[in-house]
């Protein structure tokens, strides 16, 4: 069995406590909450598209540092931050 890296059970340790905030993870059993840190972590950067507005909805984004600018046609509509998340209400 392989032991992930510190630097990857930090993240997967700062995950869990993310999504423990979230209400809709509050009355997942434990095992399952598990599972979904095996989530996969990626950066994004300054103007990156992370969901393409009437794309189907494949991702549920977790954001752990930094913000992101929700968009509808170049037009901003709100900000989310650290500890929010985008995309749930099409995944779930």
């Amino acid at each position: 069995m392989n032991t992930p890296a510190p630097d990857q059970a930090d993240r997967k340790n700062a995950l869990l406590q993310a999504l423990l905030r979230q209400s809709i993870f509050q009355d997942v059993p434990s095992d399952l909450t598990s599972q979904i840190t095996a989530a996969m972590f990626r950066s994004f950067g300054k103007g990156d598209t992370l969901i393409q507005e009437g794309a189907p909805a494949e991702n549920l984004v977790l954001i752990l540092r930094g913000h992101v600018n929700i968009m509808r046609r170049q037009t901003f509509l709100v900000r989310r931050g650290a500890g929010e998340m985008i995309g749930e209400q099409g995944v779930i």
